[in-house]
């Protein structure tokens, strides 16, 4: 099973604040954006310039973290009993 059917299982309960903090004021000087290629679940995407965060989606992977050039992106993780409910079966 690849990771996009993986995904697809998932059932997400979405606590209504973000938990993805970004200083968009370094995400304006960056030029290659690599969290937008580097996430796996699409939560980072570009409209008119400006850096788009959809949360909601989010697997808390990490990756964004790692990727940012910058390190201005940081996962706090939402409270206890929100997130995901992993279902591979």
């Amino acid at each position: 099973m690849g990771i996009d059917e993986k995904l697809s299982l998932n059932t997400y309960k979405v606590y209504k604040i973000s938990h993805i903090i970004v200083d968009k004021e370094k995400c304006n000087i960056c030029s290659d954006k690599p969290c937008i290629y580097c996430c796996p679940a699409g939560t980072y995407s570009l409209e008119k310039n400006d850096l788009i965060i959809s949360f909601e989606g989010c697997v808390e992977c990490g990756t964004c973290e790692i990727v940012c050039p910058y390190k201005k992106i940081r996962l706090t993780y939402p409270p206890l009993g929100h997130g995901i409910i992993y279902r591979y079966g």
